[in-house]
């Protein structure tokens, strides 16, 4: 909202006009050991979507964490195309790789350690609506992670799955090791 006047020295408030919305659509805590958690809440009313983690940990060190899409209960699989680009602090490396069309998830990290301060941040966007079934999901993000040697690595994310077919959730999955403690939130995005 806003303050306006009517020019006569009458004010009033007014709703904001213009601008889309980001409206939180599911939020799930981790606090014990889990092998995935699954985000829904995936649907038309977006244009598109974003899924923030915070704090995102495993339960022994060198873990990679992994994201697909599915719809129902099943899990999409073997359909993803990513590159992941990372930058070693420690090293002053710039590095990365791309992971083949069969590849079965798109990774959001390379090496999470297990101690406190050893966990996963970052921002992950899905750039179609889940109903859109003329083109691809393309994923981009940004994640951030602390390593069991104490080394920070910086993540960029751009991945796409191969498919035009509906989703309707997110499952985040630790590949080597199971989760053990963070947040992640699903945002949905309307343009206008």
């Amino acid at each position: 909202q806003f303050l306006q006047t009517n020019g006569s020295g009458v004010t009033s408030w007014a709703a904001a006009g213009g601008g889309g919305t980001w409206t939180i659509l599911d939020t799930e805590e981790i606090s014990s050991a889990v092998g995935s958690v699954t985000m829904t809440g995936f649907t038309s009313c977006y244009d598109q979507f974003a899924m923030g983690i915070s704090n995102l940990g495993s339960v022994a060190d060198g873990g990679e964490i992994s994201l697909r899409v599915g719809c129902g209960s099943s899990c999409t699989g073997c359909n993803y195309q990513m590159v992941i680009k990372y930058w070693n602090a420690a090293a002053a490396c710039l590095c990365g790789f791309q992971r083949a069309v069969t590849r079965d998830e798109i990774l959001l990290n390379v090496n999470t350690g297990s101690a406190s301060g050893e966990s996963l941040g970052g921002m992950v966007y899905f750039h179609r609506a889940p109903d859109d079934c003329e083109s691809n999901l393309t994923i981009t993000g940004q994640t951030s992670t602390l390593s069991n040697t104490g080394d920070h690595y910086m993540n960029v994310i751009g991945g796409i799955w191969k498919s035009s077919a509906s989703y309707d959730r997110a499952i985040v999955t630790g590949i080597s090791n199971n989760l053990d403690h963070g947040r992640i939130t699903l945002w949905g995005i309307k343009h206008a």
